[in-house]
């Protein structure tokens, strides 16, 4: 989903997902604000662009689903891809709050299930 500071979304559901196609809406000011608030409050540039595998994991499970959170604003250019199988990396409680504090503000929720 994108989220922009107007309060319009779009979301593109692809597969897996109760909302298929692209959907586009206003009103998520509010989650805006939240997020970006949660992406301040994580210090989004300490996390690494990937963990993918490799040295990254301390474990590694396959068929996991992927999330990856882009953020750019005047000050901030970065994307972070997670493979949710990648487990036990440096910084990865902080991470997974972070997705789940997003899911939340922007109620993806509502477009997966």
């Amino acid at each position: 989903m994108e989220l922009y500071i107007d309060g319009t979304f779009v979301w593109n559901g692809r597969a897996h997902v109760s909302v298929v196609g692209k959907r586009t809406g206003r009103s998520m000011i509010a989650a805006y604000r939240q997020a970006l608030q949660l992406i301040s409050e994580a210090n989004i540039d300490g996390f690494r662009d990937k963990y993918e595998g490799g040295a990254d994991c301390a474990t590694w499970t396959t068929d996991q689903q992927t999330v990856a959170i882009s953020v750019r604003t005047a000050s901030i250019e970065k994307t972070i891809n997670h493979y949710l199988g990648c487990q036990g990396f440096s910084r990865e409680n902080d991470l997974l709050q972070l997705e789940v504090g997003l899911e939340n503000a922007m109620r993806i929720r509502d477009f997966v299930r």
